[in-house]
């Protein structure tokens, strides 16, 4: 923001140096703008395009931010840190130690008991029954949860402790079952049974609607103190099922939302009293989950921008060309004027005068219209966002002022670049051409600024273009390469204007030949260095090297394409002679046209290329993710269903079980953990055929059948999913194996 405001800053007030000093030069300019007003709204209109589609996308990333921020007083509320353990010494002993001593920085300690349970209503006369397999039992004081944190809205909890034949269910499970006070709940568990009455159905707010980071909804069902220590110490309960985690919800100082230094020195002071404690687990959960919606508010913000970059250029193509087409028409007149003395230098200021006009008007107005684009993003994307799956995101607008004022910022940068460019452009025209309206030819002969960029550029960007290919830089060698062919070219063409024969014959050859090659590399690239194919720069530097080197090869074989099509259209041959006549003379206007509407199309085409793939892959992804199974069956860790009830059903030909739970994983011992799924596989998992493997060491197993085997009969050894190894929660094949702890 500093940075963009430091530059917007300083060419706003050159811009206005010279409108001040130079008072002929600013009354040209604001009575060109009046004159022309038909030409003042389209250039108007063109800049604020792009300044809205980045106003809008950066928008709709604070969007997706601040939805996933109101999940923070939604599941957690005044809860910062989690202390969980299973063992009931461990957790009743920190219980004490912070209870008696509270810490300075916290300003709240609340115990609570969770266990899974598969919840149930009755069938009722309509016949129909609801059951919800991934509920979660909790026992907690009402009477401490709701003052705690020392803010009772921000708890969601409120009434007398559930008696033992009661239960307060959360709004989600309330929801997910179809039941209301009164009705009775069916509560399964440890292979125990409960009928208990529903007392109260609490909102989704705070301890009432406790969720991690890794639950879709909030499904807690509220039951009186010792039910589920009865339920899972009962004799006729399995001893190998996980027993009940107990909890410290610690509130720091600060509210809802504590600064961060806060958390952390409530982390440091946890630390410090429960030092000479063994097993328990400390989280900063709330910083966790801000750090996770921030996160996924950046990569949406990434991906909309990155989508909108196509009609940003698209925009600076289109603006571009009204410059030079507002220059080409008022030609006579600034050769009049330079014939009367005006210099170079105060043509091409008039200009960027009167572009600033436009620019900063359209950069206010497309801010504005941004929020409009962002508002509409919104609206079309808060059913899909809130239907995706059950306890969808419910997107709120989120409206940052700096998010506006960044992207007013952007848009005044770009316009006036690109406005300053093109007045440089256009202040090169000869008088003489100008007042016979004429146009310009082209001089050939070599720059020496021009060249010794060129080659300059020519020698550096093919290393620089090498080192990212070693260095596994996706931007850069995809880019670099690219940049590296364009200069060398222009480096030949300055070098052989010297000789305008060979010049003129080697131009088309060399720009055609580069063109084309660029477009082979930029396609062939990706499988052949496996570049990251999510990665949205590179989609938009991909899409843009494809479409400018497209109308650049349209362009320079404009005559070509034209004798041809004119001799294919025989007698319609004057037609199309006088239809290609404009488009021929004026390439540059041409090209810029094709570019900004082939910069729209190919966003459309692909877009719909992507969703077509997708949709053609979902038969074979389900294959390939079923694993020769059909039908998936979720069932609680405290209460699963045994193997054997399931091969009772008709139909069922074979089942296999597969525990799984949420690990953190770090390479070696040091480094930071990174959570990620952690599955253990039994005997019948394998009985339909191994599952399929990217890689594994040949030399090792002779088959993928040798590494499953070996998984399953060594404890330290383990498969590696493919989105795991990317995201180096896992390390790849061939690096040392990973420390785990489990949650």
């Amino acid at each position: 923001m500093i940075l963009l405001g430091a530059i917007a800053g300083g060419l706003l007030a050159a811009v206005a140096g010279v409108a001040l000093l130079r008072p002929t030069l600013r009354r040209l300019a604001v009575r060109s703008a009046q004159r022309h007003r038909g030409e003042t709204l389209l250039i108007v209109l063109g800049c604020m395009i792009g300044t809205a589609i980045i106003t809008g996308s950066l928008l709709v990333g604070d969007t997706l931010d601040a939805s996933l921020r109101a999940r923070v007083p939604e599941r957690l509320g005044p809860t910062d840190v989690i202390i969980s353990s299973y063992a009931v010494p461990v957790a009743e002993a920190a219980e004490t130690t912070l209870t008696l001593d509270p810490p300075a920085s916290a300003d709240g300690v609340l115990p609570m008991v969770t266990a899974d349970a598969t919840l149930a209503s009755p069938e009722a006369a309509s016949g129909e029954r609801k059951v919800v397999p991934d509920c979660r039992l909790v026992e907690v004081s009402f009477e401490r949860a709701a003052s705690f944190g020392g803010d009772d809205a921000a708890t969601g909890i409120s009434g007398p402790t559930p008696k033992p034949d009661e239960v307060v269910l959360g709004e989600d499970a309330a929801e997910e079952l179809g039941v209301s006070v009164g009705s009775l709940v069916e509560v399964y568990t440890y292979g125990q049974f409960r009928l208990l009455k529903v007392d109260r159905v609490l909102p989704r707010i705070g301890v009432a609607g406790y969720a991690t980071e890794f639950d879709v909804g909030s499904m807690n069902a509220f039951v009186a103190p010792g039910t589920i220590a009865e339920m899972a110490y009962s004799s006729s309960a399995s001893e190998s099922l996980r027993p009940p985690e107990r909890l410290l919800l610690v509130s720091a100082v600060g509210g809802v939302f504590p600064e961060g230094e806060g958390t952390d020195a409530l982390l440091e002071e946890l630390r410090d009293r429960l030092d000479t404690l063994v097993g328990y687990e400390i989280d900063p959960v709330k910083r966790d989950l801000l750090d996770a919606a921030e996160e996924e508010g950046d990569s949406f913000a990434e991906l909309f921008l990155s989508l909108g970059a196509f009609a940003v250029l698209a925009g600076i193509a289109l603006l571009v060309n009204m410059l030079v087409m507002l220059a080409e028409e008022r030609r006579r007149q600034l050769g009049i004027l330079r014939a009367l003395g005006m210099r170079r230098s105060d043509l091409v200021g008039a200009f960027v005068l009167e572009g600033a006009i436009y620019t900063v008007a359209a950069a206010v107005l497309g801010a504005l219209a941004g929020i409009g684009v962002a508002g509409l993003i919104v609206l079309f994307a808060k059913g899909i966002f809130s239907s995706a799956q059950r306890g969808g995101l419910t997107l709120r607008f989120g409206f940052e002022p700096d998010t506006v004022f960044l992207g007013c910022l952007s848009g005044v940068i770009v316009s006036l670049v690109v406005v300053t460019a093109t007045s440089a452009w256009i202040g090169r025209m000869s008088v003489v051409e100008a007042i016979q309206d004429t146009a310009r030819r082209a001089k050939l002969r070599p720059r020496a600024p021009v060249l010794v960029v060129t080659v300059l550029g020519g020698a550096a960007f093919p290393f620089v273009a090498a080192v990212s290919i070693a260095t596994s830089d996706d931007f850069g060698a995809l880019a670099f390469p690219c940049l590296a062919a364009a200069l060398l070219a222009a480096a030949v063409l300055q070098v052989s204007a010297r000789r305008p024969p060979v010049h003129r014959r080697l131009r088309s050859l060399v720009v055609s030949g580069v063109a084309v090659a660029v477009v082979v590399w930029v396609v062939l690239a990706f499988p052949l260095l496996d570049l990251d194919v999510d990665d949205a720069t590179l989609f938009v530097v991909q899409g843009l090297a494809l479409t400018l080197c497209a109308v650049v090869l349209l362009s320079e074989q404009v005559d070509r394409i034209g004798s041809a099509v004119r001799r294919v259209g025989g007698a319609a041959g004057l037609v199309l002679r006088v239809a290609l006549s404009y488009p021929s003379a004026r390439r540059f206007r041409t090209g810029t046209t094709l570019l900004a509407y082939g910069l729209i199309v190919f966003t459309l085409v692909f877009s719909s290329v992507l969703s077509g793939v997708f949709s053609s892959q979902i038969k074979e992804l389900t294959v390939e993710e079923g694993g020769g199974f059909d039908v998936l069956v979720s069932t609680g860790s405290a209460d699963p269903v045994a193997t054997q009830e399931l091969m009772a059903f008709e139909g069922v030909e074979d089942v296999a079980t597969l525990a799984w739970t949420i690990a953190g994983f770090r390479v070696g011992s040091s480094g930071t953990f990174e959570d990620w799924a952690l599955s253990g596989f039994g005997p019948g998992f394998l009985a339909g055929g191994p599952p399929a493997l990217e890689a594994f060491d040949r030399d090792e197993y002779p088959n993928e059948a040798a590494v499953w085997d070996a998984v399953a009969s060594d404890p330290s050894l383990a498969v590696a999913d493919v989105a795991s190894s990317r995201t180096a929660a896992v390390p790849p094949r061939g690096t040392s194996r990973s420390a785990t702890r489990y949650r």
